[in-house]
């Protein structure tokens, strides 16, 4: 199995450079990704540009490889052609995976899903913003990704902001949204927010709507201790 690989950050990228991925090859196949996410790579993109043609067994795979990336990170798919999109969708791995017509795509996608972190601490859902900003660059994939966790059951969330110095607009909206979605059935609280963001939340009276916490711990007592 002939498979490039090139690093950009803390991505993996992957180009198979085979026509086909089928039972022939795919226990190969199979076993280079399991060895690249057993050594840490959490966020990879797959460039199929080369290939033409894939079977149940490729499919197979990729599921199992994104079962063992889990909430550590994603699986993205990118560079494909019409005939493997067409795959894609009559076995709805299209709803499983996220796919681009390019790498660039693929790329820029999985860089805004690198930005969050994600951990989960017995019912409690921990969400952590590892850039400065949740802005109009990032608020889709914060919103894309929460609306996935509340979606599948989680509905106690801490959002922790200690590395955010601004949220435009849309950042403040998405929040808000994810908060509607949970509904009465839970709680999406703030933690470990500075001055700057404090005063945002006093000055938009979200500080009304949000509790906000000094710490993680903070905030995980005071959402286990409330009746949902």
């Amino acid at each position: 199995m002939n498979i490039e690989q090139k690093r950009e950050g803390d991505l993996l990228i992957l180009r198979v450079m085979e026509d086909y991925i089928t039972l022939k090859n795919e226990e190969d196949f199979k076993n280079i990704l399991h060895k690249y996410i057993a050594s840490g790579n959490y966020f990879i993109v797959l460039n199929l540009f080369k290939v033409n043609f894939v079977d149940s067994s490729f499919l197979g795979t990729i599921v199992s490889c994104l079962k063992l990336i889990g909430n550590k990170g994603e699986l993205v798919i990118g560079g494909l052609n019409e005939s493997i999109i067409s795959i894609f969708q009559l076995t709805r791995m299209d709803k499983i995976f996220r796919i681009f017509y390019s790498e660039k795509e693929a790329v820029n996608a999985l860089n805004s899903y690198a930005k969050i972190e994600i951990i989960k601490k017995d019912s409690v859902l921990i969400v952590k913003i590892l850039t400065d900003r949740l802005d109009n660059t990032l608020f889709r994939e914060f919103k894309r990704k929460m609306y996935e966790h509340i979606n599948s059951g989680s509905k106690l969330i801490v959002l922790n902001l200690v590395n955010v110095n601004f949220i435009d607009s849309n950042g403040l909206g998405a929040i808000i949204s994810c908060f509607k979605l949970i509904g009465d059935k839970g709680n999406l609280v703030i933690s470990n927010a500075n001055e700057k963001l404090i005063s945002l939340f006093e000055l938009t009276k979200m500080d009304r709507i949000f509790s906000i916490f000094e710490s993680d711990e903070a905030a995980i007592i005071n959402l286990l201790s409330e009746e949902y």
